[in-house]
C-alpha cells in the first residue's frame, strides 16, 4: 500500500507504460516523492526539495537571532552549522550540480541572513557544495564496483575526467 511508482525520463516525450502490477495490485503512479527528506521528481528537477529547505531553514534563524538578543558570544553563535548549515548542506551531493540557479540564490540568501545574524563571515553555498559532490565523484571513480564508476572517463592528459 506505501509502494509507489516513480518513471524517471527525461524526454520530452514519454512513452505511456504499463501500469506496474505487484500481487495484482496496481502499484500507484507519482510524479514526486520525498524519500530520506529530498523530494526526488521524474524530470531530476531540485525546485521542490530546495523550496522545503527554504522554508524550514528561516525557522532555525529564529534560533540564532534569539540566541544573539540574549548576548551570546559570537563563537557560541557558530552553532550555524550545526542549525543551518546542516538543513542546506544535506544531500547537497545529490541535488547541487542540478539545481536551479534562483534555487541556490534564494539558500544563499539564507546564508546571508545568518552571517548577518552571527556577525561573522561563513562559506557561500557554492564552498559548501563543490567540495562534497567532487569528493563524491573521486570516491565513484576510486570505486571500481561501483555502478557509476565506467560513467568517468580519464582525459588524454591523464589528470583529468570527463563524463
Amino acid at each position: 500500500m506505501k509502494t509507489k511508482e516513480i518513471i524517471l525520463d527525461l524526454r520530452k516525450r514519454s512513452t505511456g507504460l504499463a501500469p506496474l502490477l505487484i500481487n495484482g495490485v496496481c502499484v500507484d503512479r507519482v510524479q514526486s516523492f520525498k524519500f530520506l527528506g529530498v523530494h526526488v521528481t521524474d524530470k531530476l528537477f531540485w525546485s521542490k526539495s530546495t523550496t522545503a529547505v527554504v522554508k524550514k531553514a528561516p525557522k532555525r534563524l529564529h534560533f540564532l537571532r534569539v540566541l544573539r538578543r540574549n548576548n551570546l558570544d559570537t563563537k557560541l553563535l557558530v552553532t550555524y552549522r550545526a542549525t543551518v548549515e546542516s538543513i542546506l548542506a544535506y544531500c547537497i551531493a545529490v541535488w547541487y550540480a542540478g539545481s536551479m540557479a534562483a534555487d541556490r540564490k534564494a539558500m544563499q540568501r539564507l546564508i546571508n541572513n545568518a552571517q548577518k545574524i552571527i556577525g561573522c563571515p561563513l562559506p557561500s553555498l557554492d564552498d559548501i557544495g563543490s567540495p562534497r559532490y567532487l569528493n563524491r565523484a573521486r570516491n565513484i571513480v576510486r570505486d571500481q564496483y561501483h555502478p557509476g564508476h565506467n560513467l568517468f572517463q580519464l582525459l588524454h592528459s591523464g589528470r583529468r575526467y570527463s563524463l
